[in-house]
């Protein structure tokens, strides 16, 4: 561990292991080895014949494949984070809000808050969220993708700040 600890310290590329049998106490610590080797940029020579052995448990395998992910995951929004400018607001408007021409706050968009309007008469006159969102797709109103909006976007409309849903799961 500590020959693998000192790679990235050194910038080794390679990590040449005498002793395989030591590796094998553990079914997957050579896999494991060979896995944290090959995330710093090196590879694993082995010095005895008796090679690398392939049987894997999938458990391993699995929590190899997750642990990718979430080093990719963290470099991507490493990455994210470095290109946003400080203080800057990330993630999605709410519906019916657009952000400023600054980047920093979020002001009304009025073509949005125009169909929440409408929803929310719709709704007052008595009409089901299905029969809503029939009329918006005959009206030809869609939502930020380019699709009629649907009975869940509807919905979430006029839940706005209203917190049903979440006093719905409480109950």
């Amino acid at each position: 561990m500590l020959a693998l600890a000192s790679l990235t310290a050194t910038g080794a590329k390679v990590l040449c292991v005498a002793e395989p049998s030591a590796l094998d106490r553990a079914g997957y610590a050579r896999l494991v080895v060979e896995h944290l080797a090959r995330h710093v940029g090196a590879r694993v020579v082995y010095a005895s014949p008796a090679g690398r052995d392939d049987a894997c448990p999938p458990e391993v395998e699995s929590a190899l494949g997750a642990h990718e992910r979430m080093l990719l995951r963290l470099r991507t929004m490493t990455a994210a984070e470095l290109k946003r400018p400080r203080g800057a607001l990330w993630g999605r408007c709410p519906w019916g809000y657009r952000f400023s021409p600054d980047g920093m706050q979020l002001e009304p968009f009025e073509p949005e808050q125009n169909v929440i309007a409408v929803v929310r008469h719709m709704r007052l006159s008595g009409l089901k969220l299905r029969e809503i969102a029939d009329e918006l797709r005959r009206s030809g109103v869609v939502g930020r993708t380019g699709r009629p909006l649907g009975i869940t976007r509807i919905f979430e409309l006029l839940d706005q700040g209203r917190g049903s849903r979440a006093k719905a799961l409480r109950a």
